[in-house]
């Protein structure tokens, strides 16, 4: 059986020594830059080189993470950087940013390239997409079933990578903005600050609060990863790698993870396969939100989530049954053992959660008293999240490479010794002085082996010795050790030469091209609706394009057939950004119908998968590469100009001094400037699964059809939420966009159209909306008009990041 990689996480040092010493066959790490952990303690190009050397030498591969978005002044150096991984024989760069991928490509042709799972890679012409473009490896979307998985596998050639343990995002990864917008820390450059974790209420259109006090309120918090069970059927997806989550977390937790899955899959492989209770509890014990499958087997709804906690439950080991008040104490009886040092988590009834560590030690199953940090009641709940027993197991040493020496000379000659490994890989060297005839104390087999074991600052361990010596030989041990220090130096290079690499190539890491500028006039002004009302009203009020379709919502009752919409060049169809694989098989038959018989001028496509379908077939309508495609630099929409796109719209990460470098360049570029802006998109629906009862097994009852819901944050602003027709749930920032203070402004020539997205308005206001952007176009800005949009707007404007973006917000962290 051909087992697939374990792919370990690194965030440090220590975690590096872990992984490794516990089973790891791959480790990703990051540097200090470009890389989506940037808190984690991550790597300088030294420390780089040095770990890329640890793991070699004991046959670990490395994989650096490069998966951010990538600005145009950032692109030089980020390419050096390329190159600086490429010269020091990095195993592969996990990417997300297209327009680095394409340079590395181009200036880097042997360095192999991974697509991290920021860029969202969901269904087989995805993947088929990256492999054109030169991707060996793809990252799965954490979304993916085991169903999914099979059908990608089946029909496509690359290496496919799948998390299986730790911490999911509730929004499908790089297609998150909630950070950005609400604070600047942007997912999308390493710096999500969670909001996901913090607490919300679920409201309905008045407001009202639909959740109970008892359920929790950490409602977009799942729980995390655990797939160690479903090993088997990984194997037969046909999965090639591996990945577990984590490079934030500590060395204690990777090894303890990685050793779990690497004993897992040995008894895979020798038939006999199956997880013990111990390595399940060391499991929970390390870390844990609670566990779940995730969308391995489908959509668990509620079960996917942990409502009430947003870190580490640890394990329970009881519950209070006794208090003693007067000597602040609580007594409890033990489901697992207790040791001195062990740290404890009491979930109290009135304020939340009590934290002490164990002064005493017992076994399970006896009653222990200990002292109590607050109010504490019978009948709590009592956690052990932090167990001293494992984490001293889990600081397992690496263990050293076992090397075998061979010494051969006679008097008058140099010795010779000959280091050797497992693998046959020798390294050999004389020593710099021949061999004198031995007066006093010849070198003794005890001798060599004493001065040719003296390995300690290496990764070796003398495990044998073969001394053929000709005579009572003698030798300095000073060149003796020379000749061993020089011998090891050699098998090290032996051993590191499959990673040699030629430089780099010396080309000019200067890679923008900018295209000549020219005026194209005024920008079209175009509006994103959802429904054929809407786009009549949009239509009437002076767009002068139109993006219908896409996601309908589930509470609507308009429901339009496309078929029979009356067809005009001005009307465009707006395509799904989220297409599972078992989604696309009853997408595509609708929409080829839809281009054989009523084929629209132009698509608005969000999906990378589908835009490698149009191209295939040969579709020769007007394709907008919408912004979840992250266009946040001009190489990128190189890229998508070629593989279809006659216009890009623009990442709203963007700011606007970088919207109007890159219209400068003459391409052909859409920004949004007005709407409530999609800040997740989620497998996950909150209404179904609280309201809906939406569980393995059970069906949703669809409240969504009924009207609107929100999510409230501890500010009490409401984050609108919507239902598309996949069930996918919709997340939109509170605060609308309005730009309209920017407009007219000269460098907006050099774009082809300016955005409004109407999605979640109604007729009416798609109305007032439109017409006050056609006259700012025109020229005709009326004083009153920010007012006007903010009567319209209950929840707040916001200008986004077309002042403050995510650049500075990095910058201002840093001073």
């Amino acid at each position: 059986m051909k087992l697939p990689e374990l792919l370990a996480p690194v965030g440090s040092w220590e975690a590096l020594e872990a992984a490794v010493a516990n089973g790891a066959d791959a480790v990703y790490l990051g540097g200090k830059n470009f890389s989506a952990r940037q808190y984690a303690a991550n790597f300088d190009r030294q420390e780089l080189g040095e770990a890329l050397d640890f793991a070699h030498l004991r046959g670990v591969k490395v994989f650096v993470a490069v998966n951010t978005l990538v600005a145009d002044q950032e692109l030089p150096e980020a390419l050096d950087y390329l190159g600086f991984l490429y010269e020091r024989g990095a195993d592969a760069v996990i990417l997300q940013d297209l327009g680095l991928a394409a340079l590395a490509r181009k200036y880097l042709p042997d360095l192999e390239l991974h697509a991290s799972t920021q860029m969202t890679i969901h269904n087989a012409a995805g993947v088929r997409q990256l492999e054109e473009l030169g991707f060996q490896r793809v990252v799965l979307a954490r979304e993916v079933s085991w169903e999914n998985m099979k059908r990608i596998r089946a029909r496509t050639r690359a290496e496919l990578e799948v998390f299986v343990h730790g911490a999911l995002c509730i929004c499908y990864s790089g297609q998150c903005l909630m950070s950005s917008l609400i604070g600047g820390r942007s997912g999308n450059r390493g710096r999500c600050a969670q909001p996901c974790r913090l607490q919300y209420t679920l409201v309905d259109q008045q407001g009202r609060e639909l959740t109970a006090e008892e359920v929790g309120k950490h409602l977009l918090s799942p729980r995390d990863l655990n797939l160690v069970e479903d090993l088997p059927r990984l194997v037969e997806a046909g999965i090639t790698s591996l990945k577990i989550e984590g490079r934030m977390k500590r060395p204690e937790y990777v090894a303890t993870v990685v050793r779990v899955y690497r004993q897992a899959l040995d008894r895979l492989a020798a038939g006999a396969f199956q997880v013990t209770a111990e390595e399940k509890k060391d499991l929970a014990q390390i870390f844990n939100r609670d566990f779940t499958r995730g969308y391995f087997a489908g959509n668990p709804g509620a079960e996917l989530m942990s409502y009430k906690r947003p870190n580490n439950r640890g394990l329970k080991i009881g519950r209070v049954s006794r208090v003693d008040r007067a000597k602040r104490r609580f007594e409890l009886v033990l489901e697992e053992p207790l040791r001195v040092g062990d740290g404890l988590e009491i979930w109290v009834k009135i304020g939340g959660r009590l934290g002490l560590t164990s002064p005493v030690a017992a076994a399970a199953g006896e009653k222990v008293w200990l002292p109590s940090p607050g109010q504490v009641s019978v009948g709590d709940r009592v956690f052990k999240t932090l167990d001293i027993d494992l984490m001293e197991r889990a600081r397992r040493e690496v263990k050293p490479l076992p090397v075998t020496v061979q010494v051969e000379g006679s008097v008058g000659q140099p010795l010779h010794l000959v280091y050797l490994d497992e693998q046959g890989n020798r390294g050999e060297a004389w020593t710099a002085e021949p061999a004198q005839q031995a007066q006093k104390r010849p070198l003794t087999e005890e001798v060599l082996w004493q001065q040719l074991g003296r390995l300690g600052n290496t990764p070796y361990q003398l495990v044998g010795l073969e001394a053929r010596l000709q005579g009572e030989c003698m030798v300095p041990l000073s060149l003796l050790n020379e000749a061993r220090r020089q011998a090891i130096s050699r098998l090290t290079a032996a051993r590191l030469k499959p990673w040699a690499r030629p430089a780099a190539p010396a080309a000019d890491w200067q890679p923008l091209l900018r295209q000549e500028s020219r005026n194209q006039g005024r920008p079209l002004l175009t509006v994103q609706v959802a429904s054929w009302s809407g786009a009549e009203a949009a239509l009437v009020a002076g767009a002068d394009l139109v993006y219908l379709g896409a996601e309908w919502w589930r509470h609507q009752r308009e429901k339009a057939d496309w078929a029979q919409l009356p067809g005009m060049e001005r009307l465009w169809l707006a395509t799904p950004r989220i297409l599972q694989e078992g989604e696309w098989q009853g997408y595509i038959p609708w929409l080829e119908q839809i281009l054989q018989q009523r084929p629209p001028a132009g698509l608005l496509v969000s999906n990378l998968g589908l835009l490698h379908w149009l191209r295939a077939q040969g579709y020769q309508g007007e394709l907008v590469a919408d912004w979840p495609l992250n266009a946040f630099n001009q190489v990128t929409v190189q890229i998508l100009q070629q593989l279809g796109a006659s216009r890009i719209t623009l990442s709203p990460e963007l700011t606007g001094e970088q919207v109007m470098e890159l219209a400068a360049t003459g391409l052909p570029l859409e920004v949004l400037v007005h709407g409530h802006i999609t800040m997740m998109v989620s497998e996950y629906c909150a209404v179904g699964s609280l309201l809906g009862g939406r569980r393995p097994g059970k069906k949703c009852s669809q409240p969504c059809r009924q009207g609107t819901y929100g999510l409230k944050d501890r500010l009490n602003l409401v984050f609108p939420l919507r239902m598309d027709q996949f069930c996918h749930m919709h997340v939109f920032n509170p605060r609308e966009l309005a730009l309209l203070d920017e407009l007219p402004l000269p460098g907006l020539s050099g774009l082809k159209a300016l955005r409004l997205d109407l999605r979640l308005a109604d007729s009416e206001k798609i109305r007032q909306v439109v017409a006050v952007y056609r006259q700012a176009l025109a020229g005709k800005v009326l004083p009153q008009a920010r007012e006007f949009l903010q009567k319209l707007s209950p929840g707040g404007l916001t200008k986004g990041h077309w002042y403050r973006g995510v650049l500075q917000v990095e910058e201002e962290e840093k001073d």
